[in-house]
C-alpha cells in the first residue's frame, strides 16, 4: 500500500519542527511560504510572487546549509513521498496565528488606547457590558483586569477572543467617537476575522480578502507607529493563497485537535500512573472509541431533529392574527390538530432557538443586502418534519461604526422546512440585538 500525504497542520513551532524549518521566529527567514526577511514584514502588505519558495530551489537551499540565509535547518523526510513536498505545505492555523496571536496583540493595544489614553470608557464599563452581553459562541470572555490592560496583556482562549472581536463594535461602539483611527483598526481586524471564519469562498471574495489584509496592516502600522511585525502578522498575507490550495481556513484550524487533546490531558492528570503513560492513555482512548462506535454517539448526522422537551398545542389556540397564516404556512395542517412546539432544537449538529435570526438567500429584485428573518415558532409535525415559522426582517442599511445591519421587524410570516435549510446563506443562527433603540444583526462570518 502507498502512503498519501497532502499537508501538515499545526501551530508554527510544531510545523516548523516537523518540516525542517528553523524553530526560532527571530531568525532572518522564519516564513514557511516565502523568503521575506523578518525586518521587511512591516513593509510587505500583500504577497510578493518573486519571494515565494519554489520546489525547484529546495535542494539548493539545503545545500547552502545556512539557516540564517534560507530558514531551513534540515531536509524534510516527507519529501520522499510522491504526493508531498514541504514547499507546497500552505497550511496556516488561525487558532494560534490569529486568535491567540494577532488578535491578542491588536486588541490589547486598542483597549489600552481607548481606555487609558482616549478615556472613552473605563474598565468597569466594558466589564459590565461583557457581563450582560449575549455572545455568538459559548465561551464567554472573562472580565478584564485593569493592571493587565495597563501592561497591554490579555489572557483569552481562541474562542473567547473570537467572541470578543465579533462583539467589540456592539459592546463599546457607543462610547467611541466616529472617525477615531484606533477604532478603524478594530473594525478592520473584525473584517479579517469574518473572512477567516467563512465556510466557502468565491474568487472575487479572495481578492477582497487580500485587499482587507493590506488595509488592516497599513492602518495598524500607521496608527501605532510600528517598526517591526511578528511572523503571525506576516502570515496574514498568505491566507488567500492558502484558501486556494487547501480550502477555507475555518476547516483547517486545530481547535478540534486541541479539544481532543484536552480529554487525554485530563486523563493523564488523574490516573497517577507514570510508569508507561503512553500505554495507559492509548488503552483509555481505545475504550472510549469502542464506546462511541457501539453507541453511535457523535456519528449521527441524520435530519431527524434532536430536542430535550416539547409542548403540544392546537393551532386554533393561537391568536386570531396568527392561526390562519400559520395553518397556511404549514400546508393547511388543520386548525384543530395537535402539533409539537419546541424552544430549542438541534439539526445536523447546529442548535436553533426561538428568537434566533437566520439569513435567507439574496433576492434578485432588491438591493444587494442580506435578507434576515427571526424564528418565531419551531413546529414538529407527526412525521417528524421540522418547520420554522419566521417573521421577515427588513434590512435597512449597514452601520459601519457598529459593524451590523440595521433591520426592522416585518409582520409577514413565512416558513423554512428542514428540507431546504441548506439554502440558507449561513448554517449558523445569528442574534437579534438592540443598539440605541435600533434592531440590528451582526454577522459571524462574511457572506
Amino acid at each position: 500500500k502507498q502512503w498519501y500525504q497532502r499537508r501538515v497542520h499545526g501551530d508554527n513551532l510544531a510545523v516548523n519542527s516537523i518540516l525542517g524549518y528553523i524553530e526560532g521566529f527571530n531568525g532572518n527567514y522564519p516564513c514557511r511560504v516565502c523568503k521575506c526577511h523578518r525586518h521587511n514584514f512591516v513593509k510587505l502588505w500583500s504577497e510578493d510572487l518573486s519571494l515565494m519558495r519554489s520546489v525547484s530551489e529546495y535542494d539548493n537551499d539545503i545545500s547552502i546549509a545556512n539557516p540564517s540565509l534560507t530558514g531551513l535547518n534540515e531536509v524534510c523526510c516527507f519529501n520522499d513521498l510522491p504526493t508531498y513536498h514541504v514547499y507546497n505545505n500552505f497550511t496556516f492555523d488561525i487558532m494560534h496565528d490569529l486568535f491567540e496571536g494577532v488578535c491578542i496583540y491588536v486588541i490589547s493595544r486598542i483597549l489600552y488606547e481607548l481606555i487609558f489614553v482616549k478615556k472613552y470608557f473605563s474598565v468597569n464599563d466594558i466589564n459590565r457590558r461583557v457581563k450582560s452581553f449575549i455572545f455568538d459562541h459559548s465561551s464567554i470572555p472573562p472580565f478584564f483586569d485593569e493592571q493587565k490592560l495597563r501592561n497591554q496583556k490579555i489572557n483569552f482562549s481562541a474562542i473567547q477572543m473570537l467572541n470578543f472581536v465579533l462583539a467589540l463594535p456592539l459592546l463599546v461602539g457607543d462610547f467611541v467617537s466616529k472617525g477615531c483611527e484606533i477604532w478603524s483598526v478594530a473594525l478592520k481586524l473584525r473584517e479579517i476575522v469574518l473572512f477567516c471564519m467563512c465556510p466557502s469562498f468565491e474568487q472575487s471574495e479572495l481578492k477582497l480578502f487580500s485587499i482587507s489584509i493590506a488595509e488592516f496592516l497599513e492602518v495598524y502600522i500607521r496608527t501605532f507607529k510600528l517598526e517591526r511585525l511578528q511572523l503571525k502578522f506576516h502570515n496574514l498575507i498568505h491566507y488567500p493563497e492558502s484558501i486556494v490550495r487547501c480550502g477555507p481556513l475555518l476547516w483547517n484550524w486545530s481547535l478540534r485537535c486541541e479539544s481532543k487533546h484536552r480529554n487525554l490531558k485530563r486523563t493523564a492528570s488523574v490516573i497517577c500512573n507514570f510508569k508507561n503513560i503512553v500505554k495507559t492513555l492509548t488503552k483509555r482512548h481505545q475504550l472510549t472509541q469502542a464506546f462511541r462506535f457501539l453507541s453511535g454517539y457523535g456519528f449521527s448526522l441524520a435530519a431527524e431533529p434532536n430536542f430535550k422537551s416539547s409542548d403540544v398545542i392546537i393551532l386554533n389556540s393561537l391568536s386570531d392574527n396568527y392561526k390562519t397564516e400559520v395553518d397556511r404556512a404549514l400546508g393547511y395542517y388543520g386548525l384543530f390538530r395537535e402539533i409539537q412546539t419546541v424552544s430549542n432544537i438541534e439539526i445536523f449538529g447546529v442548535s436553533y432557538s426561538v428568537g434566533n435570526v437566520v439569513c435567507l438567500p439574496y433576492s434578485e429584485t432588491v438591493l444587494p443586502l442580506p435578507r434576515f428573518c427571526v424564528i418565531h415558532f419551531i413546529f414538529i409535525r407527526d412525521n417528524k418534519v421540522t418547520t420554522f415559522l419566521v417573521k421577515n426582517l427588513h434590512t435597512e442599511s449597514f452601520n459601519d461604526h457598529y459593524q451590523c445591519y440595521e433591520v426592522e421587524l416585518d409582520n409577514d410570516i413565512c416558513y423554512i422546512s428542514i428540507s431546504n435549510i441548506d439554502s440558507l446563506l449561513s448554517p449558523w443562527p445569528l442574534k437579534l440585538r438592540k443598539i440605541e433603540g435600533l434592531l440590528c444583526v451582526s454577522l459571524r462570518h462574511m457572506l
